[in-house]
């Protein structure tokens, strides 16, 4: 008898703890992760006569490459120019990604696209599952994807889209059109899903300033649902504008050896774009402040080479390799997953919330409470400033109103917080 209650015991004892585990493991905390966009420069892609063996050597290019790779560490990475064929996938993913003891990285795609050129994308498979594939026909020179990206053992689930982008170059008028239908192919895209939650848009875009059409059509959008952010707000003519110059990314080289452009960093033309949700963490996924990076930027190399006297922003040797390595600069980002001080905390499942949206001069937000609380519903723009906020005894159903007419077009954040937790809403203001 004695023997069978401490059986049970033992087996109570062990239930708790798997039961504690398998709660802590679905309640995941937020942790963070970095997202990379990269130009690699004609990877393995020699049928052009000016990047060759000899001045765009693949052999070296992967030592270099490693060298980036394991001084940045990104959990997501979209890899521009690359040749479109399985072999240079795998030659990225096994003598440059999973090298120095790493296994974790998994590419997300076959070859696609028009022209022997395209982008890769690789993630880490310990972290994210890939869940879809949406291809975006450009109708124009390069196609693009989507890939949906689940993060693993997480309750709600967190899901983001990304685009690599390598977008047309040249400043002809040409150019400037074809980089025009490209935006207008990504935002035809999104409008069809009816909205563009935690979407990241990254790549080499080749605009020459914030104003030309097609990065009006990515982040000016007449609907505001379907816009896109610069995290950083550096919109402007980036060309050759002092300014800038801690953003500029291409060229590393003022030498002319054949394959890289010559002229010094005077382009930004690798940028990484998000959504609102993102900006405001509304739907579990956050933009880390001041973490947008240009690697090996140090602002100081304005219409010079990149090693054209000191730059101690990176590593000796990560110098070295960027230089080596392509005309352009890697850019990356960080990003929180999981719950922000800005996103639903999902405990506001029983409060029945009404509001017409889009809005134009006024929002009228109805609550209907099933207990008795006190309410706090602030209205906040995307980058989480509280613009109004009102708080109330709420017993069974009450009316918050905001005026609204004042405010510019775009979008707005909702948040609704009670004594059990907190709520957050999307706006769009007409």
């Amino acid at each position: 008898m004695y023997l069978c209650l401490q059986i049970i015991y033992v087996m109570k004892r062990v239930f708790l703890v798997l039961a504690l585990v398998f709660v802590s493991f679905l309640a995941r905390p937020q942790d963070t992760i970095k997202i990379m966009t990269y130009n690699l420069l004609y990877y393995n892609h020699y049928s052009q006569t000016w990047c060759t063996q000899t001045n765009n050597p693949i052999e070296s290019k992967d030592g270099w490459l490693k060298t980036i790779i394991d001084y940045t560490l990104p959990d997501i990475v979209a890899f521009n120019e690359v040749a479109n064929n399985s072999t240079t996938k795998y030659r990225l993913k096994g003598s440059v990604l999973n090298t120095s003891g790493r296994t974790n990285y998994m590419e997300a795609n076959n070859p696609y696209g028009a022209g022997g050129l395209t982008s890769f994308l690789f993630y880490d498979k310990n972290k994210f599952d890939l869940v879809e594939i949406y291809n975006i026909d450009t109708d124009a020179s390069r196609d693009f994807m989507v890939y949906r990206l689940r993060r693993k053992n997480t309750n709600p689930e967190i899901n983001l889209y990304v685009i690599p982008a390598h977008m047309a170059a040249g400043s002809y008028s040409e150019d400037i059109a074809e980089r025009a239908q490209m935006a207008d192919s990504v935002i035809n895209l999104i409008s069809s899903r009816g909205n563009n939650d935690n979407f990241i848009f990254l790549g080499d875009l080749n605009f020459y300033t914030h104003t030309e059409s097609g990065f009006q059509k990515l982040v000016n959008n007449s609907n505001p649902e379907y816009r896109f952010y610069d995290p950083v707000n550096q919109l402007g003519a980036w060309n050759s504008n002092y300014s800038f110059r801690n953003y500029h990314t291409q060229s590393t080289h003022t030498d002319d050896d054949g394959c890289k452009a010559s002229g010094g960093l005077d382009d930004r033309f690798d940028i990484i774009l998000v959504d609102d949700d993102i900006l405001s963490g509304a739907s579990r996924v956050k933009y880390v402040e001041n973490s947008y990076t240009t690697v090996g930027q140090d602002g100081n190399h304005y219409n010079s080479s990149l090693i054209d006297g000191a730059n101690t922003s990176v590593p000796a040797n990560v110098l070295t390799a960027l230089y080596n390595m392509s005309d352009h600069l890697p850019v990356f980002a960080k990003f929180a997953l999981g719950e922000t001080s800005s996103s639903p905390a999902y405990s506001l499942s029983n409060v029945k919330i009404n509001y017409v949206n889009p809005v134009t001069d006024q929002l009228a937000v109805q609550i209907f409470a099933p207990a008795a609380d006190n309410y706090e519903i602030s209205l906040m723009t995307s980058t989480g400033v509280v613009l109004e906020q009102e708080t109330r005894w709420v017993a069974n159903s009450d009316v918050f109103v905001f005026d609204v007419k004042m405010l510019q077009s775009g979008i707005y954040f909702l948040s609704i917080r009670n004594s059990e937790g907190r709520c957050t809403r999307k706006i769009v203001k007409l």
